[in-house]
């Protein structure tokens, strides 16, 4: 190879113009849930990070809990459910997360992470009165989100619509 084929190699590789992604992606966000007609923010709930593109049989799982239908056999439904969910917590205490942190006092939470396609959001927490306490969200991964895990995955909605 000559020096001016090497010259022009390297200069075509300094040329391209590859997509710039900033060192870091921060995912910012709060834990709710309703309470006496309000929404509050809930403190100590468990927020995992996963890869998303990593993570398809944990999101088939979570998919497959928002479709149960608790209409004709609610037994069965909340069967399915629980094995669902139980998957769910298995895969992500096995599965290598990109980070693990607890809610503040305030409910809130923040992630860094190298950046990617997409990130999983998971929020799991202990709580006497809901069977299924979790929360999820995917979120791209390319830039800082600021997202909200609704704890209650609707339930609060009627709170919201209210008070806008």
């Amino acid at each position: 190879m000559s020096l001016k084929t090497l010259v022009l190699i390297v200069a075509a590789v300094q040329l391209a113009d590859p997509v710039a992604f900033p060192p870091s992606v921060t995912i910012k966000g709060t834990a709710t849930d309703c309470f006496a007609d309000s929404i509050i923010r809930v403190s100590s709930v468990r927020i995992s990070a996963f890869n998303a593109s990593a993570s398809s049989e944990m999101i088939d799982s979570l998919r497959a809990m928002e479709a149960l239908s608790f209409g004709d056999s609610v037994g069965a439904s909340i069967a399915r459910m629980n094995v669902q969910f139980n998957r769910v917590l298995a895969l992500s205490e096995k599965m290598a997360s990109l980070a693990r942190v607890e809610t503040d006092a305030k409910g809130g939470f923040e992630i860094s992470t190298t950046p990617m396609d997409s990130v999983l959001v998971l929020a799991t927490y202990d709580d006497d009165a809901e069977v299924f306490p979790y929360a999820y969200k995917i979120v791209p991964g390319r830039s800082d989100h600021s997202i909200e895990l609704d704890l209650s995955r609707g339930s609060c909605n009627y709170i919201k619509e209210r008070n806008f």
